[in-house]
């Protein structure tokens, strides 16, 4: 499904066979809407079915007031924190956004931002809950299904309708 470009995993894999780190995968985004602090996020786990990686539980919300990269990041604590409410232990993270690469850098001494950095090190320490984080650069156009939640995300504010939260079983 995705052509992957690997940055770095944060735990060894070695001791882990590589068809359980894809078991279950990650894709996230998030935006800035407008100018007044709008924004939207959105992500879906997939878990691989006859080795078909197929949609298991999808989520969007949006939140006001915020900050360009803000979205990216509550994106991926709402998708790290479900993942661990669902007792996924080895996860393969897809995105299209950079701040993928913040977390396996010293970006940290990088995050000036108050509220940012509260966030990078809230998503440091659930990532320890992990056996195994591989993070992925993908495309926009191959995280389709992220970005049109998001955008069902942002259509529904407009409508004044709530997040969205879905476990699908087939």
């Amino acid at each position: 499904m995705f052509k992957e470009k690997s940055y770095r995993t944060l735990k060894k894999l070695e001791t882990i066979k590589e068809e359980n780190i894809d078991n279950f995968r990650l894709c996230f985004t998030g935006n800035l809407r407008d100018e007044n602090g709008l924004s939207s996020y959105a992500g879906a786990i997939f878990i691989l079915e006859n080795g078909i990686h197929r949609e298991f539980q999808a989520f969007y919300d949006t939140l006001d007031n915020t900050i360009p990269t803000q979205a990216e990041y509550y994106s991926l604590l709402h998708g790290l924190k479900l993942a661990c409410s669902l007792n996924i232990r080895n996860l393969n993270i897809f995105s299209h956004h950079d701040i993928i690469q913040h977390f396996f850098s010293d970006e940290e001494k990088n995050i000036k931002n108050g509220i940012l950095a509260s966030l990078y090190f809230e998503i440091r320490e659930i990532l320890e809950k992990f056996d195994a984080i591989k993070f992925n650069y993908i495309s926009k156009e191959k995280n389709r299904r992220a970005v049109k939640l998001d955008n069902c995300a942002f259509k529904n504010k407009q409508q004044n309708q709530k997040h969205y939260s879905q476990i699908k079983h087939n």
